[in-house]
């Protein structure tokens, strides 16, 4: 278990990497800038899991939850939707819905063979164990899925608090919650590849 502090450092090294231009720079080359990611989504430091921008608001990454729209029902899509609209009817908070292709999650899996490979004794068995433990690290290496995130923005911890509830009021109604909460790797991840569009990342 890393230290706060450690973790502190973390983040404001992650800051300095992600923040490669200033609006002085900018500005000098072009009258009309380019929004840059990293001007709007600047992370210097962290409160709680929350991450807090350069000018002091609190901002936050949650995974919404996509589901397979060609064998879900009418009734089911119809209640998604209403999920939607009641959020952008009550949320007066900025906030932003993003995609990117992440690594395909085989963890679960990949722990379920590794454990079948440990208590195994059968030789012939333990093969066709190691091939498919294999196949899994391949898919997750190699192929990823289309992911999507809501961002959204707070001045103050009072008002993340208020924001937060209103989204999990509104996207997590019914038997099948359309919104979740992430590891803070993962939203390291998301906010390094948002600001570095060709590198590569692995499954947090």
């Amino acid at each position: 278990m890393q230290s706060e502090m450690s973790i502190r450092d973390k983040i404001k090294e992650f800051a300095r990497k992600i923040l490669k231009r200033n609006s002085t720079e900018s500005a000098e080359k072009s009258a009309h800038p380019i929004s840059y990611v990293s001007r709007i989504i600047n992370p210097v430091d962290y409160d709680m899991e929350v991450f807090i921008t350069d000018d002091g608001k609190y901002m936050d990454i949650l995974q919404i939850i996509c589901k397979d729209l060609m064998s879900a029902s009418k009734d089911t899509i119809s209640f998604d939707e209403a999920c939607f609209e009641k959020l952008y009817k009550t949320a007066t908070f900025d906030m932003k819905i993003v995609s990117l292709n992440f690594p395909t999650d085989t963890s679960r899996q990949q722990e379920y063979y590794k454990n079948k490979i440990e208590s195994c004794r059968n030789e012939v068995f333990l093969i066709q164990l190691k091939e498919k433990l294999a196949e899994l690290e391949r898919i997750t290496k190699y192929r990823t899925d289309r992911e999507y995130y809501l961002i959204f923005f707070a001045e103050n911890m009072d008002q993340y608090n208020d924001n937060y509830n209103t989204i999990m009021r509104a996207l997590s109604r019914g038997t099948v919650p359309l919104i979740r909460k992430m590891s803070m790797d993962k939203k390291e991840a998301i906010l390094f590849k948002m600001n570095n569009k060709s590198a590569m990342i692995g499954y947090v």
